[in-house]
This record gives structure tokens, C-alpha cells and sequence, in this order.
């Protein structure tokens, strides 16, 4: 495959991901004093996005997104409604991207955990939620509201897998044939595959 070939490929996939973008959220959220980074591969951005966690309290970490060029940049926060023995637990994030198709989310997840005792530590944070996404002005300038349901498996300092699809339940059945280019209202704009490749926690030191 010649260069300039690969450059038209990127071209096309850049055109091809105007879908919208979303959290990357640590499956325990953050206390004050720990930090984290993470990169997502997904098939809404189709360019990495490295995001940067930092815990803000003892139940709430803040999340900054980078995108190529923008595309997932943005901004998160997360607030621990309650804590399992072992990490997981009930997650409320809101979070705003810059894409194609800007769009705000507002979800509520359930992190389980799959802890053994005898390497005293936690293997799996399988997990599942609820989102409702907003997209103010689309690529075709209109609106769109969506809400949907997605699942997900982390595994801690490793890698995690997160399946999603949030419909307009409004007109979402209004899909532009003449354009392959996921718009606004366009039902695969709400398909969300994501895979995630986890660091460390950090603590700040004194």
C-alpha cells in the first residue's frame, strides 16, 4: 500500500468517525491524592484518546481527554455513590466531548467485583449502565437526544472492553442515506466500542 493511499484511508476514517465520544472512566473512582492515565482505542474516535485521572475527594476524580487532532477531547467527572469491600461500586459521571457530533453525557454505572482471596486482589470489574447523551448541534445541524445501555469488563492495570448503543427515541429513525457519515441523527452514531489500556494508580507525593 503506497503512502498516499494510507493518507486517504485516514482521511476516510477521520470522516467516518463522526460519532460521538464518551467517558473513559476508572472502574474504582479515584480518592483525593491518586491519579491515573489511561489510552482508549474506539470506533467512535478511531484515533487514540489518552485520558488523565485525578482523584478531587474521597469520592470523586476528575477526568481531561486528548484526542487527534480534537476529536474525544474533552472533559469528565465522576462521584461515587457507593463503594464495594473491594472497589467498584455505584459511579455517577457527566462528561462533554469535542467531535463531529459534540455531544454531553450524563450516565449512571454498576461496577461489580471479581476479588480473589488467595492472590488477595481484585481480577475483574465486570460493569453496566445507563446513558443519556445530548448532541446539541450534529454535523447537519440539528439536535439529538439519546439514552441507551452499555456493558463493560476492566481488569485492573490492564485492559478493559465497553459495548454500547444509545438511540433518539425522538426521530431516530430519520437516517440520511445519501451520506455514509454517522450524523446526528444517524442510528450509528449511538454504537459505542471502546477498549481501554489502563496505568498505575499514582499518590501524590507529600
Amino acid at each position: 500500500m503506497t503512502v498516499h493511499a494510507i493518507i486517504k484511508l485516514g482521511l476516510i476514517g477521520l470522516l467516518l468517525s463522526g460519532c460521538a465520544a464518551h467517558s473513559t472512566i476508572a472502574p474504582t473512582v479515584l480518592k483525593k491524592g491518586e491519579s491515573t492515565k489511561m489510552v482508549t482505542l474506539s470506533a467512535e474516535t478511531v484515533a487514540p484518546v489518552i485520558t488523565w485521572r485525578w482523584g478531587v475527594t474521597e469520592n470523586s476524580d476528575f477526568g481531561f481527554h486528548v484526542g487527534f487532532p480534537v476529536y474525544g477531547t474533552g472533559l469528565d467527572y465522576s462521584v461515587a455513590l457507593t463503594r464495594g469491600e473491594h472497589g467498584g461500586g455505584d459511579i455517577f459521571n457527566v462528561g462533554a466531548f469535542l467531535m463531529p457530533n459534540a455531544n454531553i453525557d450524563v450516565t449512571y454505572y454498576k461496577v461489580g467485583t471479581w476479588y480473589s482471596k488467595k492472590k488477595n486482589a481484585v481480577l475483574m470489574n465486570p460493569y453496566y449502565g445507563w446513558r443519556f447523551m445530548i448532541i446539541p448541534r450534529g454535523l447537519n445541524g440539528n439536535s439529538s437526544a439519546r439514552f441507551g445501555f452499555l456493558f463493560g469488563l476492566a481488569f485492573p492495570k490492564h485492559f478493559g472492553l465497553e459495548l454500547g448503543y444509545f438511540h433518539d427515541f425522538i426521530d431516530g429513525n430519520y437516517w440520511y442515506k445519501h451520506t455514509i457519515i454517522p450524523s446526528e441523527k444517524n442510528p450509528l452514531t449511538g454504537v459505542s466500542l471502546r477498549f481501554s489500556f489502563y496505568g498505575d494508580i499514582h499518590l501524590a507525593t507529600p
